[in-house]
């Protein structure tokens, strides 16, 4: 037999064995055991082919390994008890997980840790409690194509309570996080979609994140928070997130703790109370859209270094204000519109319960504020209000600004402090703000800082990672 024939047969022989030299069981596994069998017995490189059908159970995809299914609706696993129904071990070459739909009561759906690599693509989880996918100390994870749904809807809303010290949603009774990434090196996310979950829709802690398409809409208190590390963001949807009763504010997105956050094309409507806060954060945000909310759109607290840009912002029909700016320097707000922003009345606790209907408050600037080229028009108080806080307008530059108004709208004002001569002179009044303006009036009340007891804490998930919220892989 010549060599080019050896080698032939050789093909023909591996491809007869369906795997045995390809890394490959073309055996579609519908038991447990079977599943668990031929995960026990796979080997890096080796893929595990979970057919059209239900099967419970907990299940650990070694490193390197593959196990794929029919799709979400076809190939679907669940839980049995509190163990998560998939456990990924991520490899030097990744360990993959795709087209499965994964059905979960457990403490965790999906649990990924420990250094290497893993990738989940075309999967759909359904949580009823805890959290939906958690990774810990990843070094690269890949998500594509992810739905996660937590129980939260509209109606049953205002049956999720806090309780203990902090106050938190019990994620024993309730899917508290939809994804939960702690120390994930480079996370790189595309359409995922996190929604109905009780505490956050995502929480993305101390690592460097890039998700484009998706979001983290329709959650219950925050939709996407970032403490510490990075993220860049693009065309992800943060709306219509739920206050409920006896639950902390509500908010689209919350970067705290340092984070560094660079967005494009984020949307923003419809949420009960906040659109985005930046708390002790850096951000640069382009065509940010939020409209409807219930609170601010854009608050912005103790930061050096937020950006809002681009000819696409339009921040409308949001109350309280359009974008806040609270001793906070480096802040630029430019190129873009606010419209229309409502009265609204809240408590702080500096300035006590204040009733503020503004495009644009800064206080007690702590350094340099750019605001260029807006356009604010209908806002029911004030277009600006810049509270100098007996100081200066010394880094404070107003340039191009078109305000407009009527009844009792004011347009752009100076207060509590000295405004130097001609401060104005780049800005455009029309409709009723040119003769408010200049009329007398008392000083105007301003907001204070968001009270840390309202600012979702995550300081122990920093330190404990998962395990601070719910063991993510509890015994047997």
């Amino acid at each position: 037999m010549g060599r080019a024939t050896s080698w032939r047969w050789a093909v023909v022989f591996c491809w007869a064995l369906a795997g045995a030299c390809g890394g490959s069981d073309s055996a579609e596994k519908c038991t447990a055991d079977e599943l668990a069998a031929a995960l026990g017995a796979a080997r890096a490189g080796d893929t595990v082919r979970v057919g059209a059908c239900r099967i419970a159970g907990s299940f650990e995809v070694p490193a390197g390994v593959t196990l794929t299914g029919h799709g979400p609706t076809e190939s679907v696993l669940l839980t049995t008890g509190h163990r998560p129904v998939l456990r990924l071990v991520p490899g030097a070459s990744p360990t993959r997980v795709a087209d499965l739909g994964v059905l979960s009561s457990g403490n965790s759906g999906i649990w990924i840790t420990g250094t290497g690599s893993a990738v989940l693509e075309r999967v759909r989880l359904e949580a009823t409690r805890g959290i939906g996918v958690a990774a810990e100390d990843v070094d690269v994870l890949e998500l594509r194509s992810l739905e996660l749904v937590g129980p939260i809807v509209e109606t049953n809303r205002n049956s999720v309570l806090m309780s203990g010290s902090p106050p938190e949603v019990d994620p024993d009774l309730w899917a508290t996080h939809g994804l939960l990434l702690v120390r994930v090196a480079d996370a790189r996310l595309e359409d995922v979609t996190a929604r109905g979950f009780a505490s956050f829709g995502a929480l993305l802690v101390d690592g460097a994140t890039t998700w484009e398409r998706g979001g983290a809409p329709r959650n219950l208190g925050t939709g996407l928070m970032i403490s510490g590390g990075s993220a860049v963001l693009r065309d992800l949807d943060l709306s219509g997130t739920f206050r409920g009763v006896l639950v902390r504010l509500a908010y689209g997105g919350v970067f705290a703790d340092a984070a560094d956050v660079e967005s494009s094309g984020l949307v923003v409507d419809d949420g009960d109370n906040f659109g985005l806060l930046h708390d002790g954060a850096t951000a640069r945000h382009t065509d940010l859209v939020a409209g409807g909310n219930g609170g601010p759109a854009v608050w912005i607290q103790d930061c050096d270094g937020v950006e809002l840009a681009g000819a696409g912002m339009a921040l409308a029909g949001n109350r309280l204000a359009g974008v806040v700016a609270v001793h906070s320097s480096n802040v630029t707000v430019s190129d873009g519109r606010i419209d229309d922003t409502a009265l609204a009345t809240r408590i702080f606790e500096e300035s006590r319960s204040v009733q503020v209907g503004d495009g644009v408050q800064v206080v007690g600037a702590a350094g340099p504020v750019t605001l260029r080229r807006l356009a604010l028009s209908g806002n029911e108080r004030a277009g600006l209000l810049i509270d100098l806080g007996g100081g200066t307008m010394d880094g404070i530059a107003v340039d191009t600004l078109a305000v407009d108004g009527f009844g009792t709208q004011y347009g752009a004002l100076v207060q509590n402090g000295d405004a130097a001569s001609g401060w104005d002179t780049s800005v455009s009044r029309e409709g009723a703000t040119a003769d408010n303006d200049v009329r007398p009036h008392a000083d105007l009340s301003i907001v204070g800082r968001v009270d840390p007891d309202d600012v979702p804490a995550v300081d122990r998930v920093g330190v404990d990672g998962v395990n601070a919220i719910i063991d993510p892989n509890p015994p047997d």
